[in-house]
């Protein structure tokens, strides 16, 4: 596909010489895609560094590897939306390393944030599971951090080779050996970046419900015991965030897959046109998704978030409202003083016609 320079953000690029023209977006179309990119960006933007804010300053104990992979998840994210900002609105892209790097990169992050909900699923899954095991150790959490940003880069290697700048179009393309690779490599990117996650996360998810639902405590002893009860109400949360976190995965990233696997494998342009001019936008809102609903997955972890942005929302209240107090009390000394000021005045005004008076009365002036 040919990138403009408002820049298409997608998992690989149908080549250049078999596209159909497109023709601008109109005004409408510009502003309604401005207004959803501020929406989106803002609210990617506060979630995750809310996210990053309880973790890394709120935190006294050591963290979880749960923890640890949501705070990558945010830092992929806030990557991915900074990228798709700057090469959107900001930095044309006029050479071979600025087209490399923006669509290469964010490929990159998109194939990271998709494993790293895998581990965060894997993780949780074992948790649930098996409670009384070890958990994994700090150390290989990050360790498999680590090795997914090596194979995410590893995998997308192919497209910082294809991937140039094209003077005479102005923008960036890809120059396959063959139509036949890129096929070939559109197909097992949709696999690897789509299809196994989506089944590994589906498959761990769908083993936690079926745990809970066999190990749930029955309703007698639930009315009975508030220990019990608290149990099953946290069993029903999770139940229902697995559920949230697979449907959000499949509903928001799907389009993208489709469009790339109908244009450069079945040729059908005009299907794989019309779904990216929306795709894009939703891989981004699923990334804006991500920290609230991981931060709903532990009770302790969504307190330390509600609390945190309660105590941000009050510091801004309180820092107005001083700011106010502050300028009301400079406006009372200003009124005070303005009011002292006409008081002299009025004195000033009446002894001086107090003596004009006096000089004025000629028996004051024969005694």
């Amino acid at each position: 596909m040919q990138h403009t320079n408002s820049f298409q953000w997608n998992t690989t690029s149908l080549k250049n010489n078999t596209m159909q023209p497109q023709s601008g977006p109109t005004l409408l179309e510009w502003n309604i895609r401005v207004s959803i990119d501020v929406l989106i960006s803002i609210t990617s933007f506060v979630g995750n560094s809310l996210v990053l804010f309880v973790i890394y300053t709120r935190k006294k104990y050591q963290r979880t590897p749960f923890e640890i992979l949501v705070a990558n998840l945010s830092i992929t994210d806030l990557l991915s939306i900074s990228i798709y900002l700057t090469f959107s609105y900001f930095l044309k892209t006029t050479s071979n390393f600025t087209c490399k790097f923006g669509t290469s990169f964010y490929t990159c992050l998109l194939m990271l944030s998709m494993y790293l909900m895998t581990a965060i699923a894997m993780f949780r899954c074992r948790s649930i599971l098996y409670p009384f095991k070890r958990r994994p150790s700090i150390k290989f959490t990050y360790c498999v951090t680590a090795g997914l940003w090596i194979f995410a880069n590893a995998f997308i290697s192919p497209v910082y080779v294809v991937t140039i700048w094209d003077r005479n179009t102005g923008s960036c393309i890809e120059i396959w050996p063959s139509q036949i690779y890129n096929r070939v490599y559109t197909i097992s990117l949709f696999v690897v970046q789509y299809v196994i996650p989506l089944t590994i996360i589906t498959a761990s998810y769908i083993k936690i419900v079926s745990y809970l639902k066999q190990h749930k405590p029955p309703q007698i002893d639930c009315n009975k015991n508030h220990s019990l009860m608290l149990k099953r109400r946290r069993d029903i949360e999770v139940i229902k965030t697995s559920a949230t976190i697979v449907t959000l995965y499949t509903v928001l990233t799907l389009p993208g897959q489709i469009a790339w696997i109908s244009g450069v494998v079945f040729q059908n342009y005009e299907i794989s046109m019309l779904i990216l001019k929306f795709s894009t936008h939703l891989q981004l809102l699923h990334n804006c998704c991500n920290p609230f609903v991981y931060g709903t997955i532990s009770r302790e972890f969504r307190s330390q978030l509600t609390k945190a942005a309660c105590d941000i929302i009050n510091w801004i209240f309180r820092r107005n409202s001083v700011r106010t107090v502050a300028v009301h009390r400079e406006q009372g000394y200003m009124n005070k003083s303005l009011e002292e000021l006409e008081i002299n005045d009025v004195i000033l005004t009446s002894v001086q016609s107090k003596r004009s008076k006096q000089d004025d009365n000629p028996t004051h002036k024969a005694n």
